[in-house]
């Protein structure tokens, strides 16, 4: 991510994130994937075609998280997306892992990787599902929840 971007956004982030100074168990990064808008990497293999999620686990001690939240999607009635692959990355039900081998990451992940986290969730819903629905498939409470079960977690 680009700390002098034109983005107010972006502006906005970078300087509450710097003025916070602490580092975080976890970063949720919420996104709405939209196939019809093409972006640098959507020639790269198959468009998602439901919600589907990127997890950067960095921390060899801290267990992986991704499933677990696709799977309080799935139970929540939200389609996941079966796909093995997405954006020319490989998806087993859902979730595209990374980790510390790979060098595939977005701006924003290298950014946080690189300043605040070693654990990060992209979650990518669907941009044609109806709003409530991509707000509940965010699966937030479910992402806290498994880090609530691993130990170690702080509440910030």
């Amino acid at each position: 991510m680009n700390r002098d971007s034109i983005a107010p956004e972006v502006r906005a982030l970078v300087a509450t994130l710097d003025k916070l100074n602490i580092s975080f168990d976890l970063v949720f990064d919420l996104h709405e994937d939209n196939p019809a808008v093409a972006c640098d990497f959507s020639l790269d293999g198959s468009q998602a075609d439901a919600y589907y999620l990127y997890e950067s686990n960095f921390d060899p001690f801290r267990a992986s998280i991704g499933a677990e939240i696709a799977r309080a999607v799935t139970q929540a009635g939200i389609p996941v997306s079966s796909q093995r692959e997405i954006y020319g990355e490989r998806a087993i039900n859902g979730v595209i892992q990374r980790g510390i081998e790979r060098n595939q990451l977005f701006d924003f992940e290298r950014f946080v990787k690189m300043n605040y986290t070693n654990h990060i969730i992209t979650s990518e819903t669907f941009f044609s599902s109806p709003l409530e629905e991509r707000i509940r498939a965010q699966a937030l409470e479910s992402g806290v929840a498994a880090l609530r079960r691993q130990g170690g977690f702080s509440d910030r």
